[in-house]
């Protein structure tokens, strides 16, 4: 059964003011302090991160998954081991596990570029696997990665979905944490990325 307590739109009002504040604070760290850019980068690495776990608890709540669990590379990895014996330890920034449902890994960057992208893609074919139900996205703030680039990784098939949650490229001449050229989030962006979680999660709905 749905909660009636959440909506997909007090979600999106969630997610956008935890942005805000982050790209507040990050402001008061530059203009405070020593170092502030390092500082920045810091303090934001895991923003998308949060933004996303928060995101699958609720639209799982929402639908009534209650039992998903949530971790990322520091808490949870998978040992994927290779014909001769060799194995690795595979993980990506989150893990969203429902149970006997569907499974969503995702990277989060707070900008894409070519590099994050091969990075990306080259971690979540782990996860890709035929006749498994993983979902595997790449959600990121800023676009900083060309048309052609995106498609051929994208092509390569281990990648659902991109979603970058502001508009326009990225410039590192213009970091969005300054006030002079802060950007503000893409609340449709949001909708569209709440959307996808919760066609995958009635997709795989069990009776």
């Amino acid at each position: 059964m749905k909660s009636n307590t959440i909506t997909k739109e007090m979600i999106v009002t969630e997610i956008e003011g935890m942005y805000n504040d982050a790209m507040l604070s990050a402001n008061k760290i530059y203009e405070e302090s020593e170092n502030g850019g390092g500082k920045v980068r810091q303090s934001n690495g895991d923003l998308v991160e949060r933004m996303f776990k928060r995101i699958a608890y609720l639209v799982c709540n929402m639908n009534g998954f209650n039992s998903v669990k949530i971790t990322g590379k520091k808490e949870d990895s998978i040992r994927i081991t290779s014909k001769s014996g060799g194995y690795i330890d595979a993980s990506v920034d989150v893990h969203a596990i429902v149970p006997e449902t569907v499974s969503f890994f995702a990277e989060c960057k707070t900008y894409l570029d070519k590099c994050y992208l091969d990075r990306a893609s080259s971690d979540l074919k782990h996860f890709k696997k035929p006749g498994t139900k993983n979902v595997c996205f790449i959600i990121s703030l800023e676009n900083a990665v060309s048309k052609s680039s995106e498609a051929y990784f994208l092509d390569e098939g281990y990648i659902d979905n991109i979603f970058y949650l502001v508009d326009g490229k990225r410039s590192s001449a213009k970091p969005i944490w300054k006030k002079d050229h802060f950007k503000p989030l893409n609340k449709s962006k949001v909708m569209e990325l709440i959307n996808c979680v919760e066609k995958h999660l009635n997709a795989n709905k069990k009776d």
